[in-house]
């Protein structure tokens, strides 16, 4: 029985610890990596290394939006101590 692509279901993935889909990441490129070095076995398995690169993508635009969204955070937060610093 073939390993599933990815373990993390897309309903999870905004509850899912960054360090996981880290590592997940690594795990798909790897995998990719390991079909593409066999050029047969590359142009056999071009459907799952077309799988392989999608959820990759996904994962890596999962990490995006979270760092994005904790420098926000961090901006609004200097913004809000900056004005509390003004009324005094």
């Amino acid at each position: 029985m073939a390993k599933p692509l990815i373990l993390i279901s897309s309903e999870d993935l905004p509850y899912t610890k960054e360090e996981r889909l880290k590592r997940e990441v690594f795990s798909l490129e790897s995998r990719k990596g390991m079909i593409l070095r066999d050029r047969e076995k590359a142009k056999r398995q071009q459907g799952t290394i077309t799988m392989l690169e999608h959820e990759i993508c996904y994962l890596q635009r999962e990490i995006e939006i979270r760092e994005r969204r904790r420098a926000a955070h961090a901006k609004f937060l200097q913004k809000r101590s900056e004005r509390r610093a003004k009324r005094r």
